[in-house]
């Protein structure tokens, strides 16, 4: 999303990339299974008003600049990495 000015990234830990696809948004909305799972992936749990798949894909194109429901974009999977700093991992 970018930071402001004088704004310091806030490390959460590493990650590892799983899985990288591309696909439009409305994939959502034509699997309800799958868009209600990617919604809750997302964070947005069942009673939240993001949970919905049609909502959800509102927001992410109002949120991304020329972005539509067909608009393809790119997914990105992962998983939190075990700590490297000690060189494990």
């Amino acid at each position: 999303m970018g930071l402001r000015p004088g704004e310091k990234i806030e490390r959460l830990g590493m990650i590892r990339l799983v899985k990288v696809t591309t696909e439009p948004p409305r994939r959502l909305t034509d699997d309800l299974d799958y868009g209600f799972a990617e919604t809750e992936r997302e964070g947005f749990p069942y009673g939240h008003p993001l949970h919905s798949p049609t909502e959800f894909v509102k927001f992410f194109c109002n949120s991304h600049k020329d972005c539509t429901p067909d608009t393809v974009i790119t997914r990105l999977e992962y998983e939190f990495a075990a700590d490297t700093a000690s060189g494990s991992g």
